[in-house]
């Protein structure tokens, strides 16, 4: 891996579809360093279509190729997830988790220690690029959080108050 954003999505539905969209439109990331896996191939084959990302077999090889690596799967498939990328994952990672409902201490206790974990709770307006999406961090800086993610909801405004008022633990 050369020093390049490279972005890898466990997961290609939709929302995933949503962000990767916003990325590539803000000119954070380039397609060729942008990969995905998806168990269910129509999505997948979407996903590829509509961002040009590099389409991997399964998650273990989006692990291997990106640094910031987006959870866009359903709360019931989080933890065969982890499971199966928890050897893979290196210190310099950032794991974000978009799965609804999936607490910091549940992504915690299936990834490595220190591992650094964001979570985001993105809503539909997102699949417009117009979303209000609260997010927490485990060790990144929320000025480190906001520069990524107001390219895909603008207007970007945050306030660590409004974690307790979104249940974002």
């Amino acid at each position: 891996m050369d020093n390049a954003l490279t972005l890898g999505f466990l997961g290609a539905g939709k929302m995933a579809t949503a962000l990767a969209g916003g990325f590539l439109k803000a000119g954070l990331i380039q397609s060729e360093h942008l990969f995905a896996s998806d168990p269910y191939q129509t999505a997948l084959q979407s996903f590829v279509d509509k961002t040009g990302a590099r389409l991997q077999s399964n998650n273990v090889e989006v692990v291997n190729q990106a640094r910031f690596l987006i959870l866009a799967v359903k709360p019931g498939q989080v933890d065969s997830v982890l499971e199966e990328i928890k050897g893979q994952i290196k210190g310099h990672q950032v794991l974000v988790s978009i799965a609804a409902g999936i607490r910091i201490a549940t992504l915690e206790r299936g990834l490595p220690p220190q591992t650094q974990i964001v979570r985001v709770m993105p809503n539909t307006p997102a699949l417009v690029g117009a979303s209000a999406s609260p997010m927490r961090s485990t060790h990144l800086s929320a000025r480190t959080m906001s520069l990524w993610f107001r390219s895909c909801f603008p207007p970007w405004v945050w306030r660590p108050r409004w974690m307790n008022l979104c249940w974002m633990q």
